[in-house]
């Protein structure tokens, strides 16, 4: 896994009950599409694992934020607008649909948002699978 180092650190990381296997899936990325977009929160801004003293959040912020519907995506970043303005310049402005294969990493069980982490493998070239289809 990436950031195996990282991840060994905390309990049950990635979460025991992940899942490898094919998905579309949509994530906020920056236009060109490339590996600036696919950097998990804990790695982009380091001081998050700390802040954030649970392990199950810990473990999260380690991996890429997904979604299993486009409907999904679209509804989370209006959320996050409204509490970040700014949120397109932190995460990206642009909706991406990927497939994702089994061979790319584990993700976990969408939760009733439809949103799920998703752990990335050494060897998953996921910029390369990932394509904008809309402007948020």
């Amino acid at each position: 896994m990436k950031y195996q180092e990282d991840l060994a650190a905390i309990s049950n990381c990635p979460p025991t009950n992940g899942v490898s296997k094919n998905t579309t899936a949509y994530r906020f990325v920056f236009n060109p599409v490339n590996s600036d977009s696919f950097i998990p929160p804990g790695k982009q801004n380091p001081a998050r694992l700390q802040q954030n003293n649970t392990q199950h959040k810990q473990c999260s912020l380690l991996a890429l934020s997904m979604f299993k519907s486009c409907i999904d995506a679209e509804n989370h970043f209006d959320l996050l607008k409204k509490k970040i303005p700014n949120i397109g310049k932190l995460i990206g402005e642009h909706l991406a649909e990927g497939n994702v294969m089994a061979t790319d990493g584990i993700q976990t069980k969408p939760n009733s948002k439809g949103h799920f982490d998703f752990f990335e493998g050494v060897n998953a070239d996921l910029p390369s699978q990932f394509k904008i289809i809309k402007q948020m």
